[in-house]
């Protein structure tokens, strides 16, 4: 019998009741949903990602003020782990916040008083697709692009379409017979080419234009 693909979650943020409560509402969505990790802020984040704890697949980022001390969190992890999903967590986001989170590589937001449902189709979407799909085309407005009119020729597809399974670049690099390395340098040559600002970038810009499914 196969077992169940469990969706590894963490969150920062420095409330520390909210960290607790993250992984009682991670146990209400699903028994494929599992939380992992919590840190209160960026210099926790790093002592935190020292030790033996596994960072997750999907990490929630509350907002904090100023916004660059949530950036600090968001842009370690994108230099870092480029293949965590980072999710903006808020009450609110006040104007410009949600623009400058995903040009820094955010997927996504979610409001702390949203319920349960929108949790689980948000965390299921990135699994799924690599951003929410119901707000995916107002994550490519945010975005730094708009994305160039270049076309992907047929090998870049090939990898474009692994990027968007989500696979490791270890992973697509033994696909396609390559090093990991060459493999990360091949998908920023081609976000370079394509205007995306990232990998994650590059994989709603393949959903928008239907370069998969």
């Amino acid at each position: 019998m196969l077992q169940p693909i469990i969706t590894t979650l963490g969150i920062i943020d420095s409330d520390p009741m909210i960290c607790e409560g993250f992984g009682v509402i991670m146990h209400k969505l699903s028994s494929n949903f599992k939380s992992i990790f919590m840190a209160n802020n960026y210099e926790d984040l790093k002592v935190q990602s020292k030790t033996d704890i596994e960072l997750p697949f999907i990490m929630l980022l509350t907002l904090s003020n100023p916004i660059d001390n949530c950036l600090e969190s968001l842009n370690w992890l994108q230099e870092t782990n480029p293949d965590i999903n980072v999710v903006g967590f808020s009450n609110e986001y006040p104007e410009g916040s949600q623009y400058i989170m995903a040009k820094a590589g955010c997927v996504g937001f979610l409001y702390k008083n949203d319920n349960l449902e929108v949790y689980q189709k948000a965390i299921q979407d990135i699994v799924d697709h690599g951003a929410f799909v119901n707000s995916r085309s107002n994550l490519i407005k945010v975005l730094r692009t708009p994305f160039t009119d270049e076309k992907p020729t047929v090998k870049d597809l090939i990898l474009i379409k692994l990027v968007c399974t989500h696979k490791t670049y270890i992973d697509i690099g033994l696909i396609l017979c390559i090093s990991p390395k060459t493999v990360e340098d091949h998908v920023f040559k081609l976000c370079d080419k394509l205007n995306a600002h990232n990998r994650h970038g590059l994989m709603c810009m393949a959903f928008q234009r239907k370069w998969v499914a």
